[in-house]
C-alpha cells in the first residue's frame, strides 16, 4: 500500500526545503503595465487589490480501444483569457475607470447620445495591447513576468455606494480578454515602488 502523498519526507526534509525555497505569498505579485503601450501604469496600478496569474491547459483526447480510453495529448489553450478580472480601488476622481472607459470606447462605442456611436477599432489587438504581470521574492525583485498579449476591456464593473456605510473605500472590477500570455524576463529589478 502506498504512503501518504510526501511519504519518506520528514519534518526536517520539509523545514530545509521551506528555508531554500519559501513559499510565495498571495500579495506577491503586481501588475506593472496594462493597455496600449501599457497607458495604466504603475501609479494607478498601486489600486489593483486582487488579479490572477493566468495558466494555461492541454486538452486531453480519448482514443477508445477494445474497452479502455486512452489519453493522448491535443491541443494547447489559454483558459480564462476571455475574462480576466482585475479589481481596483477607485481614486477619488475615478481617473482609473475614465482611462479604463475611454479605452473601452476606442474599442468600442455604442453610446447612444454620441455622434460617433457604434463605431471602433473592434478587430484584433496587436502586441502592443498587454499586460505585464510581475511575482516579486520577499526583497521585492522579480522572480517571474508574464505578459498578456492583444487585451482589451470586455467590462467595467459597477461601482457600489451605500450613504448608510461607514466611508468604506469603493472598488471596481475591470474584465480583460487577451489572446495568449508569454514569459516575459525584462522586469529586472525590485518591483516595489
Amino acid at each position: 500500500m502506498a504512503g501518504p502523498v510526501g511519504a519518506g519526507m520528514g519534518i526536517g526534509a520539509f523545514y530545509n526545503q521551506a528555508l531554500q525555497k519559501d513559499f510565495s505569498r498571495d500579495f506577491q505579485m503586481r501588475v506593472i503595465n496594462i493597455g496600449p503601450g501599457g497607458f495604466i501604469g504603475k501609479d494607478d496600478n498601486v489600486y489593483i487589490t486582487t488579479a490572477t496569474l493566468p495558466g494555461y491547459a492541454i486538452a486531453n483526447q480519448t482514443v477508445p480501444f477494445m474497452g479502455m480510453g486512452f489519453n493522448i495529448p491535443g491541443s494547447g489553450n489559454f483558459p480564462g483569457s476571455d475574462a480576466w478580472s482585475v479589481t481596483f480601488r477607485c481614486d477619488a476622481q475615478l481617473n482609473i475607470r475614465e482611462s479604463v472607459l475611454g479605452w473601452q470606447k476606442s474599442v468600442f462605442n455604442a453610446f447612444p447620445d454620441e455622434a460617433t456611436n457604434s463605431v471602433g477599432a473592434y478587430g484584433p489587438k496587436g502586441i502592443d495591447t498587454y499586460v505585464d504581470l510581475a511575482v516579486f521574492d520577499r526583497d521585492g525583485q522579480t522572480v517571474r513576468g508574464i505578459k498578456l498579449i492583444g487585451c482589451y476591456p470586455t467590462v467595467l464593473g459597477d461601482i457600489q455606494y451605500d450613504a448608510t456605510l461607514n466611508g468604506n473605500v469603493v472598488t471596481m472590477q475591470v474584465t480583460l480578454a487577451y489572446q495568449w500570455w508569454t514569459a516575459q524576463n525584462s522586469f529586472s529589478g525590485n518591483v516595489i515602488p
